[in-house]
């Protein structure tokens, strides 16, 4: 859980770096108004951070089809970075 949404966008970089992009996903509160532009680009949309919560609770695609599908997406997702959301009563798998 991060405090700073720019400093979520730092921990992003750092892992896309070390590992595969899309093993990390950043779930955070949008606010266009106040956030500043490297933050904007992790932006979902709320149908698509909703996809994200879900997907990330249920089982990682097995087969290289099932990882290829782009429905998959967030299903490949190992690591939430988290700012604003999810603060209580998330249940989120244990790794």
């Amino acid at each position: 859980v991060c405090r700073d949404k720019e400093m979520c966008d730092l921990y992003k970089t750092a892992l896309d770096e070390l590992l595969a992009p899309e093993v990390s996903q950043i779930i955070i509160s949008e606010d266009p108004t106040h956030d500043p532009e490297p933050v904007k680009r992790h932006y979902l949309g709320d149908a698509q951070r909703r996809k994200a919560i879900d997907d990330f609770k249920k089982p990682a695609p097995k087969t290289q089809e099932e990882r290829d599908d782009p429905d998959n997406r967030f299903k490949r997702v190992e690591i939430l970075i988290v700012c604003d959301m999810l603060l209580t009563g998330f249940d989120a798998p244990i790794l």
